[in-house]
């Protein structure tokens, strides 16, 4: 019998040289699965009060695995960014493509969840999280729920908003809007990640 050690989550690892269980990161193992997607979008120049809006839908994935999200805002003007379950949106918008991590084997797109920016949006939905608040550069305030954030580089400001698990059976819209006075750039990034579906809920 060969054993393979893990962690808690089920994470493989190694022994080294010395006996000591070595286990990846949940994230790097997730890469090396072809688990791991990345997409991002750049919105040129949204005016003030102006929304950069991205859909997410994770229908797509199959119902034993969950979808993991993690989404990164960069801006050149103040923004708030909030995330809302079950928008009304008439239509989803263009696809961005989510792109596989692990460039070996089948990189197929075919289990996760679709990306669209810029969907025709009535009614935004449930808020899903608290609004995160951005200041631009100069200087660079960066908050989550009061706790400082990330500090990015240059005229633009960065932030990592945390990490939450997508409902299959939901649709979720990442709602960025321009609380400046004058026109800028948004990038909506994100990182989506497939993992056994462990609730019993």
């Amino acid at each position: 019998m060969v054993f393979t050690p893990c962690n808690r989550y089920g994470v493989a690892g190694t022994i080294d040289d010395e006996g000591r269980h070595v286990v990846s990161g949940d994230i790097l193992h997730a890469v090396r699965q072809g688990l791991a997607f990345r997409f991002s979008h750049q919105f040129t120049s949204v005016a003030a009060a102006g929304t950069a809006d991205i859909l997410l839908d994770p229908s797509a994935n199959n119902a034993a695995t969950v979808l993991r999200a993690a989404v990164d805002i960069e801006t050149s003007v103040d923004c708030s960014v909030g995330i809302y379950e079950n928008p009304t949106a008439s239509a989803p918008g263009t696809e961005i493509i989510a792109y596989n991590l692990n460039r070996n084997g089948d990189p197929s797109m075919n289990s996760v969840g679709a990306v669209y920016h810029t969907p025709t949006v009535s009614a935004a939905g449930t808020l899903a999280a608290p609004v995160t608040h951005i200041a631009a550069a100069l200087p660079t305030d960066i908050t989550w729920q009061g706790v400082m954030g990330d500090v990015g580089a240059g005229d633009s400001a960065r932030s990592v908003l945390p990490e939450f698990y997508l409902n299959r059976a939901k649709q979720y819209l990442v709602r960025v809007t321009n609380t400046g006075t004058v026109a800028g750039a948004i990038t909506v990034s994100g990182r989506l990640i497939l993992e056994p579906n462990y609730y019993e809920g």
